[in-house]
């Protein structure tokens, strides 16, 4: 078991911020706690139930003194931490220098890189540009992976609460799979071996940890994504409002090519294009300016044919089908088979690369082959 020392430098940046934020929400316990006033109006004074009801209210302000009591002793043992607060103390045990690690490049080197990376949208770390530090923190935990992978020359799993769409195939409002590109990179400098991102939950569970033990963990992951959605990642308004996943082929006759525009959330998701008779759907994801990912399904067969003949579909019977998800770049064309022998073509026309807060926004030239000469 590892650990990116870039983890290790940001979780001890961050603590001091989650202590306070946790004195402020004891803080908030205390100030919030309001028995209500036990004091009758006179006109109530010797009904029946008023003795009971003042009673109550003296046991009520007890408990809340004893309440009260053990809050402040848990707020003065969180200001009594000094870098021995219990999950300092667990990672303390648990890493030290001979599992810390980091990559051996020079800082020159790997801030060269990162631009490099950053200007052609690279993943992982590049979609968070817009912070501070231009997102290079992904990409030190990244470059810390690699050197890992060439050094152990064995599968790797990274171990992450993390969903974001540079480091995820996003799906579902979730992370479904590692993006091919972090793949097809740890399997080059690890000698062909294979990376997988995971919760700690799911290992957990393949770990045969006690199920309700793995639940509990799974909640602290999900409340911990949602926040992060909410306040770091939340799209706009507009964005949610304007998406636009499906597309209606209406040429008038077969094979008609007509412009299909999606605007997608960020991330990408799965598109439908459809006419009278034939369904083709299928996921997407940006790969950078005017280019996209491609994830096959069992559903269709798909090809990657380049360039046929404008206005008529590539004989397709001798391509290679893809099985694993494949890139498209402007004016390159993507065949889909259905299992009616219908065929989609499409080219790419245009692909935006966005922002976190911003649609990803594709355009299509396509069209809808049918028969069995298609």
């Amino acid at each position: 078991m590892y650990l990116p020392a870039r983890v290790a430098r940001e979780f001890i940046s961050n603590r001091d911020k989650k202590l306070a934020d946790l004195l402020k929400t004891l803080g908030d316990v205390k100030s919030r706690i309001n028995i209500g006033d036990p004091r009758l109006s006179p006109i109530l004074e010797g009904v029946n139930g008023s003795k009971d009801l003042s009673a109550a209210s003296d046991e009520l302000r007890k408990a809340k003194q004893k309440y009260v009591a053990a809050v402040s002793l848990l707020e003065n043992s969180v200001r009594s931490w000094s870098g021995d607060d219990p999950v300092t103390q667990i990672y303390s045990k648990v890493f030290d220098e001979k599992n810390i690690i980091s990559p051996p490049d020079a800082e020159s080197e790997l801030v060269e890189e990162w631009d490099l990376r950053r200007a052609n949208s690279v993943p992982p770390g590049y979609k968070d540009g817009a912070k501070e530090d231009t997102g290079i923190g992904d990409f030190l935990i990244w470059k810390s992976i690699l050197h890992l992978g060439a050094e152990l020359k064995r599968d790797l799993i990274f171990v992450t609460g993390d969903e974001k769409a540079d480091w995820f195939v996003r799906s579902n409002g979730g992370g479904a799979y590692p993006r091919p590109e972090l793949i097809a990179e740890y399997k080059k400098f690890s000698g062909g071996k294979n990376f997988r991102l995971a919760s700690l939950h799911d290992i957990l569970l393949e770990m045969e940890v006690s199920k309700d033990f793995a639940s509990e963990v799974e909640r602290a992951e999900d409340d911990a994504n949602n926040t992060f959605r909410l306040f770091i990642h939340a799209p706009s308004a507009d964005a949610i409002r304007n998406l636009k996943t499906t597309a209606l082929i209406k040429g008038k006759y077969e094979g008609q090519y007509e412009t299909l525009t999606f605007i997608l959330p960020y991330g990408g998701t799965e598109i439908s294009i459809y006419d009278q008779g034939s369904l083709f759907k299928f996921q997407v994801s940006e790969a950078g300016h005017n280019s996209l990912w491609v994830y096959p399904n069992s559903t269709y067969q798909f090809f990657f044919v380049g360039h046929p003949a404008t206005g008529q579909p590539r004989d397709i019977k001798d391509e290679p089908s893809q099985h694993a998800a494949f890139r498209i770049e402007k004016d390159q064309r993507l065949f889909v088979r259905s299992k009616d022998n219908a065929i989609l073509g499409v080219r790419l026309n245009t692909a935006n690369v966005p922002k976190f807060d911003e649609n990803f926004v594709i355009s299509f030239a396509g069209a809808i082959f049918k028969g069995d000469d298609s």
